[in-house]
């Protein structure tokens, strides 16, 4: 039966043709865009992708995360966070970076992050993305950093 008639049978003309008129245009406002819209290649490394500071994923982790944002003085280790992937795609949704979203949701208020740096000192954002070739995928390493309230200065002498 066609869907069109079985949803005029089940609920009328109207709610039919309003059911129909709405799945496409939702189908249509998905906003697509690729990794190199949101990341940078590393010179060095073909397998690394640096985060662009003041896209809207950098943007959205910096609304989340708020405070806990500190300056890149603070850096402390690479955190890899080898649960939140991605798949390797012609055309990303922002619904394929859900992953590092719900993580930044998930964090401690104690848990601080910075910007990164990349390739001659260029500020990067709050994450990098490393190829995967066995899983055909990239990982994702956040830039976690010291509390500054709680920062000691080991280069001094005593």
């Amino acid at each position: 039966m066609e869907r069109r008639g079985f949803l005029k049978r089940l609920f009328g003309a109207g709610v039919g043709i309003a059911a129909m008129a709405t799945v496409p245009a939702i189908a249509k406002n998905e906003e697509t865009f690729t990794l190199e819209d949101i990341a940078f290649r590393c010179k060095g490394n073909s397998n690394l992708w640096y985060l662009k500071k003041g896209c809207w994923l950098d943007n959205e982790l910096n609304e989340i995360l708020g405070k806990r944002v500190v300056d890149g003085k603070y850096f402390s280790y690479y955190d890899p966070r080898r649960d939140i992937r991605f798949p390797v795609k012609e055309k990303y949704t922002r619904e394929d970076f859900m992953g590092i979203i719900l993580w930044a949701k998930a964090q401690y208020e104690f848990n601080y992050y910075c910007n990164g740096t990349a390739d001659g000192g260029v500020e990067t954002g709050l994450c990098r993305f490393i190829f995967d070739k066995r899983e055909n995928s990239y990982q994702t390493e956040v830039y976690s950093a010291r509390n500054p309230k709680n920062d000691i200065d080991f280069t001094t002498k005593i």
